[in-house]
């Protein structure tokens, strides 16, 4: 079972994580958490859904809804 406030906090880190790595901050810009120690990988979307749900199924999270095609655009 996964608790919400440790998911926020990892979502937090590894966002701050892709800012550091893939994105040109303004000087003297900090981060307000401690960034995930690992860079992020880039991936098609196709591969990132991929990824994503083969972790969840994994992890024990799947659902029937996350396994639906979503409509272009979304």
């Amino acid at each position: 079972v996964f608790e919400e406030k440790l998911v926020k906090e990892i979502d937090k880190r590894a966002c701050a994580r892709e800012q550091l790595t893939l994105r040109k901050m303004p000087a003297g810009w900090r981060v307000g958490v401690d960034p995930l120690p690992f860079d992020p990988c880039c991936w098609r979307p196709s591969r990132a859904e991929r990824e994503f749900l083969d972790l969840a199924e994994r992890l024990g999270i799947t659902s029937d809804d996350a396994k639906s095609p979503r409509p272009e655009g979304t």
